[in-house]
């Protein structure tokens, strides 16, 4: 016998013993005033005594023992109560003699403490009762509805309606009488956090608390709306309707009677098992993508092509072809023909998908984020702008880079003129508007690219230089791929089986948790080979033309 089982064992027997020394007495004195005769007093007593130590030795461990008692006095009473008037109705009986003197009509406490706690745990039944058994209870008994009438309202068969009702009662006192433990969740809610890609408007509602601990809970087990109600202490005509609107986006499945979360939720556990992974392949990947990034400098400077022109300095050029290099090899080798950027079909129309994470409690890499808009000139796209946002104390967007700003034929044409050394006649206005969002800084001698430039022809390298360029950069995607493995297994481990095949999801979840880098830019910082003090967060980031 294991220690909680000798705990309860222990419990169980504190009970009995409380129960002979404190209640058998006032047991037979209620059961002498609902029957009015000493012989049927005995017994009914003797009947609501053997059930409750009958109950306790079964294992059950009541929170409330009093009023577990008189509950289960009530319930007896009921029983012998109705017993009594068939016999009656049967043999022509008449009616039961008088209360015996000292029995007083009014409740005594226990009888005050039963009739408040039957109420108590009847309510609390209802909230936990199906929404078909429930409507037919509240209309029979609260409403004081008839049969016919209740089957007129719902639509269905009188017999339905009665077999419901005889259903329904013994679901409440099984209920009534048991100890319901409710959930860690139910008073320690956890945070998970989502990531969205695409838009609809059910990805609103994974802002509340209640719906993103509905998703945990039924991700880690598929569960009944009675035990998800149950597990985080919410009535279930609320979480009924919370679990329909989240089944019918497509967030949850309903299947063998129970929902499951129908979206990966990674725990804590695998984010740190992945997280330590990427650790210990850090000092590698960093020598590996930083002697490319060199390798390459050093190829572009030495071909004399036209690679660097805008107001970037040399440590802003730095941050950015690092972070540039890791985030397009990691895309090549991670993308396994399947289109990152495509989002999931939704039932509704949308088109969304959302990867979730237990928040708290583990370390993560810094975090990295890559904005990229098509610079389009004449309906042609000719390049592209990009933008690194980085998790580091002084380095990020600040109030001078706006993330939202996209640019029409007209602005992408006078970003072009700048681009290509020219001065464009455009208006103060709008050439402050490029310079606030981050495309051009405005000098004494004009308007000149913010950041570096790659020009196609100006990055040409010889046959034996791109060689040696595969090369690197597929010892980075050898890297790139083992730890997306152990990111994919990681997952699927713990996944629920309706998920093991969804192979869209699983290359998301495998490319959000894969900070390479942030990884990446942690070590940098570390060796001193990049240093935070010496560049602005609106210079960070690189004009790619073709």
């Amino acid at each position: 016998m294991n220690q909680e089982s000798r705990e309860s064992l222990a419990r169980r027997e504190s009970l009995a013993r409380l129960y002979a020394e404190e209640y058998l007495e006032k047991v037979f004195y209620f059961c002498l005033r609902k029957t009015g005769d000493p012989t049927e007093a005995e017994d009914l007593s003797s009947d609501v005594t053997v059930n409750i130590l009958a109950a306790l030795s079964s294992g059950i461990v009541p929170r409330n023992f009093p009023a577990w008692v008189w509950a289960v006095a009530q319930n007896r009473w009921n029983r012998w109560a109705r017993e009594r008037e068939k016999r009656r109705e049967r043999f022509g009986a008449g009616p039961c003699e008088s209360v015996p003197e000292g029995i007083s009509d009014e409740d005594t406490p226990e009888e005050a403490l039963l009739r408040h706690e039957e109420e108590s745990l009847l309510r609390r039944e209802l909230a936990f009762i199906a929404s078909d058994y429930r409507k037919i209870v509240v209309a029979f008994y609260l409403e004081d509805r008839k049969v016919k009438d209740i089957a007129a309202m719902l639509g269905m068969p009188e017999g339905t309606v009665k077999a419901k009702l005889f259903r329904a009662r013994n679901i409440l006192k099984e209920g009534m009488t048991m100890a319901r433990e409710f959930g860690i969740l139910s008073y320690k809610p956890e945070n998970v956090a989502f990531e969205t890609y695409g838009w609809d408007h059910t990805l609103f509602s994974l802002d509340h608390l209640l719906t993103r601990n509905i998703l945990l809970a039924a991700y880690r087990t598929p569960s009944t709306a009675q035990e998800l109600s149950v597990e985080l202490g919410v009535a279930l005509p609320y979480m009924e309707e919370e679990l329909a609107r989240l089944t019918d986006a497509s967030l949850m499945r309903f299947c063998d009677s129970k929902y499951e979360t129908n979206v990966f939720i990674v725990s804590r556990n695998a984010q740190r098992a992945i997280y330590e992974d990427l650790a210990r392949i850090t000092p590698a990947l960093f020598e590996a993508v930083s002697g490319a990034v060199e390798y390459e400098i050093g190829c572009w400077r030495e071909n004399g092509g036209h690679w660097h022109t805008g107001t970037q300095t040399e440590e802003e050029i730095r941050w950015t072809l690092l972070m540039m290099k890791m985030f397009w090899l990691k895309y090549s080798a991670m993308n396994n023909g399947d289109d990152l950027h495509r989002q999931t079909r939704r039932p509704d129309g949308g088109a969304w998908d959302v990867i979730g994470w237990e928040e708290g409690g583990v370390e993560k890499p810094s975090y990295v984020s890559h904005w990229r808009v098509g610079l389009n000139r004449h309906k042609g796209m000719l390049g592209e702008f990009e933008r690194y946002v980085f998790d580091v104390p002084g380095i990020g967007y600040g109030g001078s880079v706006l993330e939202d700003f996209w640019l029409d034929d007209g602005e992408a044409a006078v970003v072009h003129a700048v681009i290509d050394g020219k001065t464009p006649d455009a208006p103060p206005a709008l050439l402050e508007k490029l310079a606030r969002a981050g495309y051009l800084e405005l000098t004494p001698d004009g308007p000149r690219p913010a950041l570096l430039v790659l020009l196609g022809d100006g990055m040409a390298l010889t046959p034996e230089q791109e060689e040696v360029v595969k090369e690197k950069a597929e010892v980075v995607r050898a890297m790139v791929r083992r730890h997306g493995e152990f990111i994919r297994e990681s997952i699927i481990g713990e996944a629920r089986e309706a998920l093991k095949n969804d192979e869209h999801q699983i290359g998301l979840c495998c490319f959000e948790l894969s900070r390479f880098n942030g990884a990446l830019l942690g070590e940098a910082l570390a060796r001193g080979w990049l240093d935070a003090s010496r560049v602005r967060a609106d210079r960070l980031g690189l004009f790619t033309i073709r």
